[in-house]
């Protein structure tokens, strides 16, 4: 019933600033609010904001992130430094919850919180903009740096990196706090100070080189950006790409009926899962767009890529006879689920093309990839009969295949098009392409059949194995196809190539999973597999040798 009561208290806090946010920006701001008592006796302010829970009390703060909990303690400080409210914000919260008795109203406002005096000459300020959390430590003329001392509690392992960050893995996730910024103010200006974390015994702390004993000193740990995007029900996000300015590009599929948009396409949810795509700015704190797409049934987005322009294209799998379509090479639900190809404007606020792919059973598209003319490559898996293949493959090898097809640029012809895979179940999951258009993709097979051409391993290695492939730019010939794992693969503990990308030689970069001993190795980081889990294997291998087929032209 506690935590039933802290999660309504904080929505109800959150909404409370929404109407005082910039127009526009629909990240959910970060607001400190003091403890009326909606929060333990301990706390005196807390703080909520995407993605971030903060209770800050006298000696230390605690951080929640997800299922992440880290707690920061202030070693050596002064325990009667007490937390004070800064900048007092216009409006209340108010929180009903419960008998009338336990209401609590009129509870103040506030822009960030300070810890005064928290070590002799040195306070300690969070604040926020927007969702970002801040800290600060403003050291006043002759106090000593060094005197600050946090000790994390609750996280697995501590590390500074070789860029000078630290680096906190908490329930297998990392939490990353960038290289200090250290300045003092002189005339008006901002003059960088030399300085960076120290770790020691589980402490940390801070260097500072030579400044000016007679200014005040300002430490800035910044917080690598880290948001919710989401609404009130179940919300996936399954591909993430990254434009040359740093925007992210995010794809999945929601539940929501108020999964935050901004400048969309379609500003609904039409029913049941829809796909969705965003566009984050490169600061990660605002949403540039983000759109709904989909129909009536069941519709996931599970590939992206970008093009030069900002324009997102997408790949996934569409139940929905209405699912839109503009410029369509299939314009009509063929099967019970179709994969779909579609095209967002740069501005994200219309579709260049949409269009359904597939045959009268089952498809889906996993992986997309570009080519320098704004063709797009897909992979995926079809189960129907009649996929529409007119490449290399032109049946359907057993129950389930790979896919491998070509869109033009304007979305409204399929260049080619053609089944991958063998008598058993096949599963391509991702796809990339060369500078001469050749398709690279991976995925798995259970088929002992599965067609190869210059193969590194001839032979499935025992139940599933990962395989690598690669087309021709015409998609008519296979320029290498292998298998590639051991005869650990099973449904439990599946091997599969689950990410490919390439270098500009050519050379093709697997990353995925296996359980298998005896899974092919060479020059290995690690030489054995962990009993008690599968480990992930990243493999490289060179397409252009005349193991693989010679020549890397197309």
């Amino acid at each position: 019933m506690h935590i039933k009561r802290n999660l309504l208290i904080i929505w109800i806090a959150t909404c409370a600033l929404l109407a005082a946010n910039p127009a526009g920006d629909t990240a959910v701001p970060l607001v400190f609010l003091a403890n009326r008592g909606q929060a333990p006796a301990a706390v005196r302010f807390m703080a909520k904001g995407s993605g971030l829970t903060a209770f800050f009390a006298p000696g230390e703060a605690w951080f929640r992130m997800g299922d992440a909990f880290v707690r920061v303690q202030f070693a050596g400080a002064r325990l009667a430094a007490e937390v004070e409210g800064l900048e007092r914000q216009p409006g209340e919260a108010n929180f009903l919850i419960g008998p009338q008795e336990e209401w609590r109203l009129g509870v103040p406002l506030y822009g960030g919180v300070v810890y005064r005096e928290l070590y002799p000459g040195i306070d300690m300020v969070y604040g926020g903009r927007r969702q970002d959390l801040k800290s600060e430590f403003i050291v006043a003329p002759g106090a000593d740096p060094s005197r600050i001392q946090l000790r994390y509690v609750g996280t697995d392992e501590m590390r500074i990196d070789a860029g000078g960050a630290l680096v906190m893995v908490v329930k297998g996730r990392e939490l990353r706090e960038q290289a200090p910024v250290i300045y003092q103010q002189r005339d008006g200006e901002r003059v960088a100070v030399d300085g960076r974390f120290t770790l020691a015994g589980g402490i940390v702390g801070f260097i500072v080189n030579d400044y000016d004993v007679h200014q005040p000193l300002i430490i800035d740990p910044v917080l690598s950006y880290s948001t919710l995007l989401g609404g009130s029900s179940s919300d996936a996000a399954t591909a993430l790409a990254v434009d040359a300015s740093g925007s992210a590009y995010v794809a999945g599929f929601t539940a929501s009926y108020d999964f935050p948009t901004a400048s969309p396409e379609q500003n609904f949810n039409a029913g049941g899962n829809d796909a969705f795509v965003a566009k984050l700015n490169p600061s990660g704190n605002g949403l540039i767009y983000s759109t709904y797409l989909g129909g009536r049934g069941d519709d996931r987005a599970y590939g992206i890529a970008v093009d030069a322009s900002g324009s997102a294209y997408l790949t996934g799998s569409t139940a929905s006879s209405n699912f839109p379509v503009v410029n369509a090479l299939q314009s009509t639900l063929a099967g019970a689920k179709n994969a779909f190809v579609a095209k967002l404007s740069p501005a994200g606020n219309s579709l260049v093309y949409s269009t359904f792919l597939g045959g009268s059973a089952s498809d889906t598209g996993n992986g997309i990839a570009l080519d320098s003319s704004k063709n797009a490559y897909v992979v995926g898996d079809t189960t129907s009969l009649n996929f529409p293949a007119s490449g290399l493959q032109k049946t359907n090898g057993g129950s389930q295949d790979a896919f491998v097809a070509k869109v033009s640029a304007n979305g409204g012809t399929l260049v080619y098009s053609s089944y991958l895979g063998g008598a058993n179940d096949d599963h391509g999951a991702a796809i990339a392409v060369d500078a001469g258009g050749a398709a690279y993709i991976t995925g798995s097979t259970w088929s002992t059949n599965f067609p190869v051409a210059n193969a590194y391993q001839g032979a499935s290695g025992g139940g599933q194995d990962a395989f690598v492939a690669r087309f021709s730019a015409n998609g008519n010939s296979l320029l290498f196809s292998t298998y590639l794992g051991g005869s650990g693969g099973s449904l439990g503990y599946p091997e599969s190539g689950n990410g490919i990308a390439l270098d500009g030689q050519g050379n093709a970069y697997i990353a995925g999973a296996t359980p298998s001993s005896n899974f092919p190795l060479l020059n290995a980081l690690e030489t054995t597999l962990s009993i008690r889990a599968r480990i992930t294997s990243h493999w490289k291998e060179l397409s252009c040798n005349s193991t693989w087929g010679g020549s890397c032209a197309g």
